[in-house]
């Protein structure tokens, strides 16, 4: 999961620079409310004053660049401009695997 989180700030990043045309650092947070999805972003709320647009329509923009990324299961705004990212199955199995993994590395060495 760590590794698509990392993927979505990317992509994310990249596509608000080239909207924008400044560099912005995005934060996708683990949701732990029932219907917000697996990650979620405010990104939109912090950056309207600066670029002079709607968190709404910045919010937009992201999940329509970000929806076709593998391991995307549904992306959607919510309220005022937040960006809520459900992963999909294989991804979240993935995430899982991967911890595993660096769990029993960080064993066989202590």
């Amino acid at each position: 999961m760590y590794d698509l989180r990392d993927a979505l700030q990317g992509k994310a990043e990249a596509i608000l620079k080239k909207k924008f045309g400044s560099s912005t650092t995005v934060h996708f947070q683990v949701s732990f409310e029932d219907g917000h999805g697996d990650l979620t972003t405010s990104v939109a709320l912090q950056l309207a004053k600066k670029v002079g647009s709607s968190p709404r329509d910045i919010a937009e923009l992201l999940a329509e660049g970000l929806k076709s990324m593998k391991g995307i299961e549904k992306i959607e705004v919510a309220g005022v401009g937040f960006v809520n990212v459900t992963l999909a199955t294989d991804a979240i199995i993935a995430g899982l695997k991967t911890a595993r993994k660096a769990c029993v590395s960080m064993k066989k060495r202590g």
